[in-house]
């Protein structure tokens, strides 16, 4: 069991990497909808199997941001049963935006209870931060000299 938690870990850490480096950049919309599937089926083995691994740590403060995140979740399901108009426009929302979140906040929750045991592999979230980033920058480098010299002439 220890030996497929381990690989679990890693292989989630990995997928969250490679998310947070490809989700800014365009044309990338089928990618990232296929690593959040991914991702959640990973999320709910990892659950399923893994999380007996993990001891749950902090103050009821550090709690404030999922609880949070899950009333926000809560909060748009409520709308949409009982307070919203146009019920077609909202389920068209709740199945793509906000299905899309409910994915993303099960990945960053699995990888936070992750990281308490993996954290030495916090490292590569920050490579897939770092990537995205530079990638984005240098993008917009080229635009800026590109028009900076159109202008001169």
């Amino acid at each position: 069991m220890n030996t497929l938690c381990s690989k679990l870990d890693r292989s989630f850490i990995a997928l969250s990497a490679l998310l947070l480096c490809i989700w800014p950049l365009q044309g990338t919309i089928a990618l990232r909808n296929i690593l959040l599937g991914l991702g959640l089926v990973a999320a709910i083995l990892w659950w399923l199997r893994c999380r007996h691994t993990v001891t749950l740590k902090g103050s009821r403060a550090d709690w404030l941001p999922l609880i949070g995140i899950n009333l926000l979740l809560l909060w748009v399901v409520v709308h949409y049963l009982f307070i919203g108009a146009d019920a077609q426009a909202q389920w068209s929302e709740l199945k793509g935006t906000w299905l899309r979140v409910l994915m993303a906040c099960a990945i960053g929750i699995i990888t936070g209870l992750v990281l308490q045991r993996q954290i030495s592999q916090l490292y590569l979230l920050w490579l897939g931060i770092g990537a995205s980033f530079t990638y984005l920058f240098g993008d917009y480098l080229l635009v800026a000299l590109n028009q900076g010299y159109r202008d001169w002439e």
